[in-house]
């Protein structure tokens, strides 16, 4: 649903979760909300209600997102212990590096993830120190076949695109890739090459990188 752009309608909507326990897929469009701290608490606080949820989909692109917010929207993550695919997009808000750790630490308590998919595009606080977060993340989840990422315009650099990297390398199940780290000159990526042709050469896998 379009909650618009009132913090009360965000509230209400997330109270519902209670109502239907049975559901198995949600998806959260708020583009360009002003959801407020409460309707961020309210959505974190509701989310246990949905303990069969199998697939959440939530985009905040262009919303008011603050540091702490997505601390709530963690908490109540990490208890869909049924949850096998997630997709996040937080373009151009005002996530940063521990907003991504948060989320990468709250992921890998849920064992059953097969599929993610997050946008931070236009985060210029987010680099390495999240990048990093992420991979690990990656790394550690043993059902993980599907991922794509985006930090177009964020302020990752070397460091934090090995991490990525090196995270979709070990990850033993992974069958399908889309990465974009970068967002200058094709030279970027050169030092990574070894690593994409790897990921590449995987029997069976579709692996994209820029």
């Amino acid at each position: 649903p379009d909650c618009g752009n009132e913090t009360n309608g965000v509230i209400a909507f997330a109270g519902s979760f209670e109502l239907v326990p049975q559901l198995q897929v949600l998806d959260m469009y708020f583009q360009g909300s002003e959801i407020g701290d409460a309707g961020f608490v309210a959505i974190g606080e509701c989310l246990p209600h949905l303990q069969r949820l199998q697939r959440i989909q939530m985009n905040f692109l262009r919303c008011d997102v603050m540091w702490t917010d997505f601390v709530e929207i963690n908490k109540g993550l990490q208890t869909l212990q049924q949850l096998q695919e997630l997709e996040i997009d937080l373009s151009y808000t005002e996530a940063r590096n521990s907003d991504v750790v948060g989320i990468s630490k709250c992921l890998q308590n849920l064992r059953k993830l097969q599929k993610i998919e997050m946008r931070f595009d236009g985060c210029k606080g987010i680099g390495d120190a999240g990048a990093v977060g992420l991979g690990n993340c990656c790394q550690n989840l043993e059902q993980l076949t599907h991922v794509d990422l985006s930090f177009y315009r964020t302020s990752l650099g070397n460091a934090g695109a090995l991490a990525i990297l090196n995270g979709l390398q070990d990850s033993e199940r992974l069958r399908r890739a889309s990465v974009t780290l970068f967002d200058h000159t094709p030279a970027s990526i050169l030092e990574f090459v070894p690593i994409i042709d790897q990921l590449e050469e995987r029997e069976g896998a579709d692996v994209h990188v820029s």
